[in-house]
């Protein structure tokens, strides 16, 4: 079981090639995270997701991460195109948002030991989403599977495309006029989870694209590498 742990934890923060830019899942259990190198485009904020479901941003000045006035982390460095963190205990936060005009460009969660805990009432499957990067080089097409704990036919989920919202639902129902693969929702009793599976093709100019799956209860973003290859 250890073994498979530091598999885990290895290819989702660890590999030297590729280099790992957006979305992913840190298993340390404990202590300072790993170093974790984001990229963006243009001005860009960072957020905590502190356990309380309250968001903190995350100033960065003389090298270290501040939380309000608390040093949270460091080294940390950012720039017009890209950031640098480190934090000083993982256990202190559920998630590290990367924003970047208006819309949320990369999601880290902290899951120790990556075990995956069932989601709450209106929350995103982990699980089914990981991991959260994809590094697709010589491919064009990819199909993506996410999952969420839908309540009742009164919670909210959405689908982003690159920032830009393409599918709504309500409950598990397809809202409004969507286009494809825009779809109902597919209930999967055993799990209790609702589904939506989706095959996307690239664009011929991109050289990666972001998927966000939200709820009322927070979202995850799967970033998408065209250009390089490997896990």
């Amino acid at each position: 079981m250890l073994a498979v742990v530091v598999f885990l934890i290895y290819i989702a923060h660890c590999s030297a090639d590729p280099v790992l830019w957006g979305s992913r899942i840190v298993g340390t259990p404990e202590g300072p995270s790993p170093p974790m190198y984001f990229r963006h485009n243009g001005r860009a904020s960072i957020y905590v997701w502190l356990k309380d479901k309250v968001f903190r941003a995350v100033n960065i000045n003389n090298g270290q991460c501040y939380v309000d006035s608390e040093v949270w982390g460091g080294p940390c460095q950012m720039d017009e195109r890209s950031a640098n963190i480190t934090l000083s205990d993982v256990s202190k936060q559920k998630a590290l948002l990367v924003e970047s005009k208006s819309s949320l460009v990369s999601t880290t969660y902290f899951v120790p030991n990556c075990t995956f805990q069932k989601p709450q009432k209106d929350e995103v499957d982990l699980k089914t989403l990981f991991p959260l990067s994809r590094f697709l080089r010589g491919q064009s097409h990819v199909e993506l599977k996410f999952a969420a704990r839908v309540a009742s036919n009164e919670s909210r989920v959405f689908f982003l495309t690159n920032g830009m919202i393409t599918c709504t639902w309500q409950g598990s129902t397809l809202q409004g006029p969507s286009p494809p693969p825009c779809r109902n929702l597919t209930r999967d009793t055993q799990s209790d989870l609702s589904l939506f599976v989706v095959n996307i093709t690239r664009d011929s100019n991109e050289e990666s694209s972001t998927f966000e799956w939200a709820t009322g209860k927070g979202g995850v973003v799967i970033t998408v590498d065209w250009m390089q290859g490997g896990e």
